[in-house]
Formats: structure tokens, C-alpha cells, sequence
């Protein structure tokens, strides 16, 4: 993929980078948060031109940003300044960056740079020209069975790359926020995760921050929930409702309150996948049943053997070609 450069069409969907635990500033109308203005036109940062900010969340905002030096357009993360004084967000940022750096996968947003600017850390990523899956659910809903699929398969390899990531005597990256506005479909038909803010090596989560509850509510395994010790699995159970999003268009766990959310995602409340559309097959039933179960040794032993169940499941997803996925950005 050519690198993108000021004056190049860009699409940047509903959001190119998406935030901190899915949180945006709840106090601000979404169209602010998707201005198409700068908030503070050339600013400079270090070397970057801050050209447009892309969002805010509860510990970082996003910008649009020129790294004059090689002029090259990246998404610019930085800790809000609000918060440089609060040693957990600082700590929990430089653990994002750490992470981040290291993963290297071409379905993983790249980090370009880690460093500071008078004490202020910050990410340059990769800049995606794509738009998230949240973004495409109308387009979605029109696409074929075999292509819905397709998108969850390619998800699968990077995400288990990261369970198996090994750094430093470390094992495995868990993301904890599978959700559709962090999987990227970019305008070559390839899909690329986004926003490990909230990842966590497998092996350090009870040492770093005990079980404490992140993500997307309706995404959340039930062992995060009975504050159970937990691994890679919680992304898989994930995956599961992803799929529920991909080839019905609804979420198994989402409810009217986030207490009857709970509850749902507490008791394994959540309707059969052909009661919501009976032409589904009942092998991909069968697949959702088991990444959906509350105890997560009944679920997928790892992302590679999903991808494979699903493919069983649905035959026709292995022969989907990037070009066709592609087409969803211009429906």
C-alpha cells in the first residue's frame, strides 16, 4: 500500500483510530467528535503538524497529523494533558506503547514511532484509509453470508498472533476489546485491529491491575463479569458476538439497560443464532454456541481453529477475495 501524503483523498469512515475502551466524551454531540474542521489547526507537536482531531476518549485524543520531516500522514496519539499528572493513566499509556511497538502484523495497526514531546508521551500509528465495521453495517447487512464470514476469519490470524506474541519472557497479548469500531476494513479488502489500549500480557494481568472490567459491555466475557482469572479466551467469546453482529445484524447480549445486559452476559442469556435468521446453516450455529460459552474450556482453543470451524461451517468464505471485501466501502 502507497503511503498516504497530504492532499490524498482519504476516507477516514466514522473514525480512522478508535479510542481508549471505546469511550467517547459522552458530553459532546458525535459530530464533534467527527469534525472535519481541525480543533486547533497547525498546531505543532515535536515535529508533527496536528492537522485534525480525530476523537477524545476518557485517557487519549487522536489526531490527524503530518510528520514534517517525511511527510508522511499518521494517526498522532497522545495522553490528554489533563491527566500527565496521574501516574496510573501515564503508566497504563506507556504500557499501550510498549505493546503496540512490539506487535508487528499486517493485520495489526503499526506503530510508526514511540516517544515524548517535553515530557509528553505519545503514538504515531499507522494511518488506516478504511472505515470500521461499525461504520458498515448497513452495507453489511446486504453482503453475502460467504462474506460476512470472511471478515470474522481475518480477523482470527492477527488476533492469534497476539495470543502467541512472546516478548521478554512474556506469553500472549490479550486486546479485551473486541468490538466493531476497532476492526478496520481499509481500501484494499484487508482488515487491521486497532486500539490495544487496553490489552494486557496474559501472564501479568492478576500482578498489573487485578480483573478490573473493561471494554464494550456486550462484548465482555462472563468470567470478567464473576471477576474470575481469565486468558485469551475472553477474546474468542468476543468473536462470538461479533459474529451475531457480521450475519444477523443484532447483538446476542445487548439489552435496554446495561443491568439487563449484565444479566444476560451473566446467565448465558442470549437466543439461538438461526432463531434469528433460519437460512443460517447450523454448523455456523454450532460454531457461535461454542465461542459464546460461559465456561470458556467449552469455547475455541485458539483463534487459528476457529477460522478453521467457520470456514467448515461456511465453505464458500474461503474463496471471498479481498477486492470483494473492498467493494463494502463504496456501497
Amino acid at each position: 500500500e502507497e503511503p498516504l501524503l497530504p492532499g490524498d483523498r482519504l476516507t477516514l469512515g466514522r473514525s480512522a483510530v478508535r479510542l481508549q475502551s471505546g469511550e467517547a466524551d459522552s458530553t459532546r454531540p458525535r459530530s464533534a467528535l467527527l469534525r472535519t474542521e481541525p480543533e486547533t489547526p497547525n498546531t505543532m507537536f515535536g515535529r508533527y503538524d496536528l492537522l485534525e482531531l480525530l476523537g477524545r476518549g476518557g485517557m487519549a485524543e487522536v489526531y490527524l497529523a503530518e510528520d514534517t520531516t517525511t511527510h508522511r500522514l499518521v494517526a498522532l496519539k497522545r495522553i490528554l494533558p489533563a491527566l500527565l499528572g496521574d501516574a496510573a493513566m501515564l503508566c497504563m499509556f506507556h504500557d499501550e506503547a510498549r505493546l503496540c511497538a512490539l506487535l508487528d502484523h499486517p493485520g495489526i495497526c503499526h506503530v510508526e514511532e514511540v516517544g515524548s514531546v517535553d515530557g509528553e508521551p505519545y503514538l504515531a500509528m499507522e494511518l488506516v484509509n478504511g472505515r470500521d465495521l461499525r461504520d458498515l453495517e448497513e452495507p453489511l447487512a446486504g453482503a453475502s453470508l460467504a462474506l460476512q464470514v470472511s471478515l470474522l476469519c481475518e480477523i482470527c490470524a492477527p488476533l492469534a498472533y497476539a495470543h502467541s506474541f512472546v516478548s521478554d519472557g512474556h506469553l500472549g497479548v490479550v486486546h479485551r476489546n473486541i468490538v466493531p469500531a476497532n476492526v478496520m476494513l481499509d481500501r484494499q479488502g484487508a482488515l487491521k485491529l486497532l486500539d490495544f489500549g487496553i490489552a494486557r500480557w496474559r501472564d501479568r494481568e492478576t500482578v498489573t491491575e487485578g480483573n478490573l472490567l473493561k471494554g464494550v459491555l456486550a462484548y465482555v466475557a462472563p468470567e470478567l463479569l464473576r471477576g474470575d482469572s481469565y486468558d485469551h479466551r475472553v477474546d474468542l467469546f468476543a468473536l462470538g458476538v461479533l459474529l451475531y453482529d457480521l450475519c444477523t445484524g443484532e447483538n446476542p447480549f445487548a439489552r435496554s439497560s446495561a443491568f439487563e445486559t449484565l444479566e444476560a452476559l451473566r446467565s448465558g442469556d442470549f437466543p439461538a443464532l438461526r432463531d434469528l435468521d433460519p437460512e443460517l446453516p447450523v454448523e455456523l450455529e454450532q460454531v457461535a454456541d461454542r465461542l459464546l460459552a460461559s465456561d470458556p474450556d467449552d469455547r475455541f482453543g485458539d483463534a487459528l481453529q476457529l477460522r478453521e470451524a467457520l470456514h467448515e461451517a461456511v465453505p464458500e468464505s474461503r474463496l471471498v477475495l479481498p477486492a470483494d471485501r473492498a467493494q463494502l466501502l463504496d456501497a
